[in-house]
């Protein structure tokens, strides 16, 4: 008997470790697809970014001049500095928002058919295509828009506004209804994680609703409005297409420069500025998870 125990004990081992090698290679497929669509491209980005160009092509002489004008540049820079105070008041606007729509749907609604029927309806929009949802706010907010037509006609105003469309706080009104839907989401799914028994325990405490969720929720669900803030910058950082077609190009903000430059087809300026975006994005993310401890909460 002591034999039969001693031989399953060494035979285990080897079945361990053959399991481990067949779930090793089943991760290979989804290896290979990050490594032929995110690491093969940002190679030949920073590649590119170190040659010269011109309107008429570019060729492979060297050169570090590309990253010499970016550092140089007071015009990048200011974009560089509206792009955060873009991000900043959206992240803001959409925490403002989000926590509202996110408590009222964990919380205050109870029918689990109703609660599951307004997450679905948050992300109904996400069926259709970007650019599309983009086009709308024209015919909604231009000067012959429905929002116009709708003011001039109750006479709150006295003729159609450029107001509600090609500005800077239109673009951002965009981004902010663009992004909501991902500041609520984490959210939403973080309360609903929660142990009703700590909501108990405040409530029998005497702490009021808003107590509660001050001192009790509000800590516990920071995880999921870090990572809603992760979504949201992420997202703006590369958002070229909501300035152009909503703020009319007039406040640029960094993925647009980039999207300009490669427009006029100067491909190493435009993948100097690429690598730089990625590098801020980068370090903006890395900072939202050290400042809110999210990797120890994951």
């Amino acid at each position: 008997m002591t034999r039969t125990r001693s031989s399953i004990r060494v035979g285990s081992p080897p079945a361990r470790v053959g399991l481990e090698n067949r779930q090793a290679w089943l991760a290979t497929p989804a290896l290979l697809w990050i490594l032929l669509g995110l690491v093969v491209p940002l190679t030949a980005i920073v590649v590119f970014s170190f040659w010269t160009g011109s309107s008429i092509g570019m060729s492979s002489d060297l050169t570090t001049s590309n990253y010499a004008n970016i550092l140089t540049s007071d015009t990048f820079w200011g974009t560089v500095r509206w792009t955060f105070r873009v991000l900043i008041i959206v992240l803001l606007s959409v925490t403002l928002l989000g926590l509202p729509v996110a408590y009222f749907t964990a919380r205050v609604i109870t029918v689990e058919w109703i609660r599951t029927g307004l997450i679905f309806l948050l992300f109904v929009p996400f069926l259709v295509s970007y650019i599309i949802r983009m086009i709308t706010w024209i015919p909604l907010f231009g000067r012959a828009g429905i929002v116009n037509w709708t003011l001039t006609t109750i006479k709150v105003l006295d003729a159609p506004s450029d107001f509600l469309l090609y500005t800077s706080p239109s673009m951002i009104t965009a981004l902010v209804f663009l992004y909501v839907a991902f500041m609520v989401g984490p959210v939403y799914f973080k309360l609903q994680q929660l142990d009703k028994d700590l909501i108990r325990a405040a409530q029998n405490l005497g702490a009021s609703p808003l107590r509660t969720f001050l001192t009790v929720e509000l800590p516990l669900i920071r995880p999921g409005i870090v990572i809603g803030w992760l979504f949201v910058s992420v997202m703006i950082m590369s958002d070229f297409a909501t300035e152009r077609i909503v703020g009319g190009g007039l406040s640029p903000m960094l993925a647009g420069t980039v999207w300009r430059r490669a427009e006029v087809l100067l491909w190493p300026q435009a993948s100097a500025q690429a690598v730089t975006l990625v590098i801020l994005t980068l370090a903006l993310a890395s900072g939202l998870i050290r400042f809110a401890q999210l990797d120890q909460d994951l």
